[in-house]
């Protein structure tokens, strides 16, 4: 019994390996135009209620499966708080569905952070044509895998020269409930700039454990890197995503404040 379980596990692997292989074999033959058309036809924007321009900006890149309607929310959250939004759909450009990503993404079978972080690149060129856009403040916002595409983001020497060389200042991040696992680059690395960072983490999170992430925001804080950490203690995974089996109307909302006062402090 116990060998037909392990079978059937890695031929369902072997199963997930051939088909993220496939993926990955169409969207290379995409040339980088392309490429970057099919990722700009999914960056949506949404402009601010209040406030005058240019207006403090953020990215904000979704978790491993998708969760497209969480992140029109957040957006609209922001935007009525006078911040201008650009939302980053990272799974449409290379034709991965729900289930698909919920078998291959989030699995860490297909698009890894590193690999995803070209998409806050390609992203921003875009995003700098608005003049409405404050290159001063602009803060990127990620949940789960998004988060560990910024850090990922961070870490990369190709996206600070493309920084510098676009004149514009990454004033913030927010981390929420970061994949910090294995298979990421950020260990024992300083990724931060010493950029003010907001990290919120659930004490129930068995997808994105706090032990690797509360490692990293120790290691920050010993090179005195400005992070502030909200720790839910009975938030899981996904907690402020409707629909989601930990979702709670009451630490979103906690949530949505914190994050909302952070942003205000960085953008006054």
């Amino acid at each position: 019994m116990e060998k037909d379980r392990f079978d059937a596990r890695r031929g369902f692997g072997l199963i997930l390996r051939r088909l993220a292989r496939r993926l990955s074999f169409f969207e290379n033959r995409l040339s980088a135009s392309l490429w970057r058309e099919k990722l700009l036809r999914s960056v949506q924007r949404y402009a601010p209620s209040e406030g005058q321009a240019p207006h403090p900006t953020a990215l904000l890149l979704h978790g491993c499966a998708g969760d497209k309607a969480h992140a029109v929310n957040w957006a609209r959250l922001l935007a009525r708080h006078g911040i201008l939004v650009y939302t980053i759909d990272s799974l449409t450009p290379r034709n991965i569905d729900v289930l698909q990503a919920r078998c291959l993404v989030c699995t860490g079978l297909r698009l890894r952070g590193r690999e995803r972080s070209r998409d806050i690149t390609e992203a921003l060129s875009f995003v700098l044509q608005d003049p409405m856009v404050d290159r001063r403040r602009i803060s990127l916002i990620g949940w789960s895998h998004g988060a560990w595409t910024i850090m990922e983001w961070m870490l990369d020497e190709r996206a600070a020269a493309f920084a510098e060389q676009a004149d514009l200042a990454i004033a913030s991040l927010v981390l929420i409930y970061p994949y910090c696992g294995l298979a990421s680059n950020i260990h024992d690395k300083d990724w931060s700039r010493h950029l003010p960072i907001m990290v919120a983490t659930g004490g129930k999170d068995s997808i994105a454990p706090n032990k690797k992430a509360f490692t990293s925001i120790e290691r920050l804080s010993a090179i005195n890197a400005p992070v502030e950490h909200m720790h839910i203690e009975c938030a899981g995974h996904g907690f402020d995503v409707e629909g989601n089996a930990h979702y709670s109307a009451e630490q979103t909302r906690r949530l949505q404040e914190a994050v909302l006062a952070f942003l205000g402090r960085i953008n006054r």
